[in-house]
């Protein structure tokens, strides 16, 4: 319930920080870029995505045998038929060198910033949270690594560890791979099909850049600071944007619902309120994105399957 309760600003900056995850972080940076997903396949990878995100924090996600359980298992195939690829691809030299692709400790760094980073961020900017509140989420995210395949000894065991685990997850960020480039670009412009039926290609440019501004370039600014930011767009067709102005703009917002947001949590019968709403009359998440999803998988002509790696074991489609 406490996950499902943050501001639209937090949504961007989460969002900013799976991109740049991605983009400078040197192993999921290398293994996306190699794999060509992105680049080849990106709409139907980033639906993927959205869809298996919204689906975990249903209320019944956690029903034995949910759908949810089924695609989380789904979504764990995927990730092992990459890396069986990629180490047919690279060779077990590249993998006693550099480690395994999509870790198990990458899976568990990126578990718990989808877990704390939210609560984390809100705290900074005036919501506070208890070490109780990240004790609940992180228990309950646990759960979800587990299923992925993490270990049970790889996974802290309150949400303080798994705070301190993540201060690894953010620091080793920064050392992109060669595909940086071609990430930032095919990443930054995925979200621009929305926009694909606008009949005027310079407005269409016009409304791509709003996008990246407002959805990756100043929350970026504001989550993980200029210098980031500047190598993250560097010999990019986004080191044009501002991000200064933007992120001074989005980070008022962010300290305003912030601090709204302490003030209703405070507010006597909220938390009675809250647990009726979130727990009873809202939707599941999912319910309430699906459709959304199912009209973008329609304009851009694909579907959710997750089957994008089960016929290349051999990574015979992977850069070397």
């Amino acid at each position: 319930m406490r996950l499902n309760q943050i501001s639209s600003p937090t949504v961007l900056l989460m969002t900013s920080f799976g991109v740049f995850d991605t983009v400078m972080n040197s192993d999921v940076s290398a293994t996306t870029g190699a794999s060509g997903r992105f680049r080849d396949q990106g709409q139907q990878r980033l639906l993927e995505t959205a869809r298996f995100f919204a689906a975990l924090r249903d209320r019944d996600a956690m029903r034995p045998g949910s759908w949810q359980m089924q695609m989380t298992l789904r979504v764990r195939l995927v990730h092992s038929l990459a890396r069986k690829g990629l180490r047919s691809a690279w060779g077990p030299n590249n993998f006693a060198g550099f480690g395994v692709p999509i870790s198990n400790s990458s899976m568990c760094g990126f578990i718990e910033a989808e877990s704390l980073g939210q609560m984390l961020i809100e705290h900074r900017f005036g919501r506070p949270c208890t070490l109780d509140e990240l004790d609940d989420a992180w228990h309950y995210m646990t759960r979800w690594a587990l299923l992925f395949g993490i270990t049970e000894q790889m996974c802290p065991k309150t949400g303080a560890d798994a705070m301190r685990n993540l201060d690894y997850l953010l620091a080793r960020s920064g050392d992109a791979s060669r595909w940086r480039v071609e990430l930032v670009e095919v990443l930054s412009a995925l979200p621009s099909a929305v926009i694909a039926p606008v009949p005027m290609e310079r407005f269409r440019k016009l409304l791509s850049d709003v996008m990246f501004v407002a959805g990756i370039g100043a929350p970026g600014w504001v989550l993980l600071g200029p210098k980031a930011m500047d190598e993250f767009v560097r010999g990019t067709s986004y080191e044009r944007l501002p991000r200064r102005l933007p992120g001074m703009a989005l980070h008022a917002a962010m300290s305003a619902a912030a601090r709204l947001a302490a003030v209703r949590d405070r507010m006597p019968g909220t938390h009675l309120a809250r647990r009726i709403v979130y727990g009873t009359l809202l939707p599941n998440p999912s319910t309430i994105m699906n459709p959304a999803f199912g009209l973008l998988e329609r304009l851009n002509s694909v579907n959710s399957t997750y089957t994008m790696h089960d016929s290349n074991t051999a990574g015979h489609a992977f850069a070397r």
